[in-house]
C-alpha cells in the first residue's frame, strides 16, 4: 500500500524538484498551480538565506565613471579549452601540504609552452569567428583550471628527521611565478587590442602560495590601465557611515577566489573567509562569477536568485559564467536552476567538452552551453514565437581537441523572456526537463 502511494507521489512530482505539483491534505494527493508552488517555495527560502551573503557590487570604468546603457544584443565566446589535467598523462598532479591543502600543480609532464600556445590558437579562433559574424565579443569565458599552473622551481632537497626519514620540501620561486604570470596574460590580453572590451575570464590555477582556486579577470579586455572603481556593500570593511559607495582605483587582473572547493573529488583548497558575491557592472552589464562547484553551493545560488527576485531592474545581475572542470550532468542542472530561479543568463564552460565517454561509462559529459531563464538555445528554438528571436546566430569551431562557440543574443528579446518567466504557470512552461513549453509575452 505504501510503495502504491510512494509511486503515485512520484508519477505527479516529475523528474525534476522545481516542477513539484503536489500537497497532500488528509492523505489524498491533489494538484496545484506551479506557479503558486514557486512561490511559495522561493518565499520560504529567501525568509531564511536573506542576509547569508552580501552582494557587493563593482562599478567599473576606464575612464570617469559613466552610466551605459544595457546593450541591445550580447555575443559570448565560450572557450571549452582540452585540458588534459589528470590521469597517467596528466599535466597536473594533486600535492599536499603540511596543513592538509591539496592543491593541483603542474606534473612532469607539463609542457608550458605547449599549453600557452594552445590558449592562444584558442583566443585567435574567438577572434576570427567574431570577424565572421562581423561582431566584437563581449565576453570571453575559459574554463576552470586552464590558466597555465605555477611550474618554476628553484630545487627539492632531502632533509633528515630525528626517525631518519626522508622528507621531501619543493620551493617556489615567487619571483618567476610572478614574471610567467605577467608575461602570459600580456600575450593573451594583446590580442584582444582593437577587439572591444569584453569581460574576460581567463581559467583559474591552483596557487601554492596561498591555496586557492584564483580565477584571473580582465573586465574591460585588453584595457590594463588603473580603473575607477565604486563598491558598494553592507558589509565592506571600510565602508562609510553615509552609505556611498567606496571610491577605489583598481587595476586588472581581478582575482577571483573559488568559494565552494569540489572537496568530493579532493580538490581542498582554501575557501574565502568573507560572505560576500561580487557582481561586476560594466559595459551595461552586470556580471558574476562562479567556479564549476560554486553553483552548488545553496547560498550562493539563493542569494543570486533573491537579487534578482526581489531587486530593481537595474541592479539585478544578467550574466553568470559558470568555468568548470566537470563530467557531472548534475552541475549543468544546477546551471539550468539558477538561470531559471533567478531568470538571467548562465554561461557553463565544460574543459572536458569534447571528451568522448568510454562504454564502461555511458553518461554523456555536458557540453558547455548557455541558459536563458533555463532554456538553452535549441529550447528557445522550439518555443516559436517570439522566443525563438533570442538566438540571433551562434557558431563554433574545433580547436584541437577542444572547441570554441560563439552565441550571439538578442537582449532586449531575452529580458522580457526572463520577466515572462516570473509570470508564467504551469499552462504556458511545459513540464519535462526541457521545459519546452509555449511561452509567449
Amino acid at each position: 500500500m505504501l510503495d502504491g502511494r510512494i509511486n503515485e507521489i512520484a508519477s505527479i512530482i516529475g523528474d525534476r524538484y522545481d516542477e513539484n505539483l503536489f500537497e497532500i491534505q488528509n492523505g489524498e494527493v491533489t494538484s496545484q498551480r506551479h506557479s503558486e508552488f514557486i512561490s511559495r517555495l522561493m518565499k520560504n527560502i529567501f525568509g531564511r538565506t536573506a542576509h547569508s551573503l552580501d552582494t557587493v557590487e563593482y562599478k567599473l570604468a576606464a575612464g570617469a565613471s559613466r552610466t551605459q546603457a544595457p546593450p541591445s544584443e550580447l555575443t559570448i565566446a565560450s572557450v571549452a579549452s582540452a585540458i588534459n589535467c589528470f590521469g597517467e598523462n596528466g599535466e597536473l598532479k594533486a600535492c599536499t601540504f603540511e596543513d592538509s591543502r591539496k592543491v593541483c600543480l603542474a606534473s612532469e609532464h607539463y609542457d608550458r609552452d605547449l599549453w600557452i600556445n594552445d590558449r592562444e590558437r584558442e583566443l585567435r579562433t574567438v577572434l576570427k569567428l567574431s570577424q565572421k559574424l562581423d561582431v566584437e565579443p563581449d565576453i570571453v569565458c575559459f574554463p576552470e583550471l586552464s590558466y597555465p599552473p605555477p611550474s618554476n622551481r628553484t630545487y627539492s632537497r632531502i632533509e633528515p628527521t630525528t626517525y631518519r626519514e626522508e622528507l621531501v620540501n619543493t620551493y617556489f620561486d615567487r619571483s618567476s611565478y610572478g614574471r610567467n604570470r605577467d608575461d602570459y596574460e600580456k600575450r593573451m590580453i594583446g590580442l584582444l587590442n582593437g577587439h572591444g572590451e569584453p569581460f574576460t575570464f581567463l581559467g583559474s590555477f591552483h596557487c601554492p602560495f596561498d591555496f586557492y582556486n584564483i580565477g584571473i579577470i580582465y573586465p574591460l579586455g585588453a584595457r590594463t590601465h588603473t580603473l575607477k572603481a565604486e563598491a558598494s556593500g553592507k558589509y565592506l570593511d571600510d565602508h562609510s557611515t553615509d552609505n556611498k559607495p567606496i571610491q577605489w582605483k583598481l587595476s586588472p587582473p581581478i582575482l577571483y577566489r573559488k568559494r565552494f572547493p569540489a572537496r568530493r573529488l579532493n580538490e581542498f583548497t582554501r575557501v574565502p573567509s568573507n560572505f560576500e558575491f561580487h557582481t561586476y557592472s560594466v559595459s551595461g552589464l552586470r556580471m558574476g562569477v562562479m567556479i564549476c562547484s560554486d553553483v552548488l553551493d545553496a547560498n550562493q545560488l539563493l542569494n543570486v536568485a533573491r537579487v534578482n527576485a526581489f531587486g530593481t531592474v537595474h541592479n539585478k545581475i544578467d550574466v553568470i559564467m559558470v568555468p568548470s572542470y566537470n563530467e557531472s550532468p548534475r552541475l549543468v542542472s544546477m546551471c539550468r536552476e539558477l538561470s531559471y530561479l533567478a531568470r538571467n543568463i548562465v554561461v557553463y564552460v565544460n574543459a572536458n567538452d569534447q571528451k568522448v565517454t568510454s562504454d564502461e561509462e555511458p553518461s554523456p559529459i555536458p557540453k558547455s552551453t548557455i541558459f536563458v531563464a533555463g532554456f538553452e538555445p535549441h529550447e528557445l528554438q522550439q518555443l516559436g514565437a517570439k522566443s525563438a528571436s533570442i538566438l540571433i546566430d551562434q557558431v563554433s569551431e574545433s580547436v584541437g581537441e577542444g572547441r570554441v562557440i560563439l552565441t550571439r543574443l538578442n537582449m532586449d528579446q531575452a529580458r522580457k523572456f526572463c520577466d515572462s518567466i516570473a509570470k508564467s504557470s504551469k499552462g504556458t512552461i511545459g513540464v519535462g526537463s526541457g521545459r519546452t513549453g509555449v511561452v509567449d509575452y
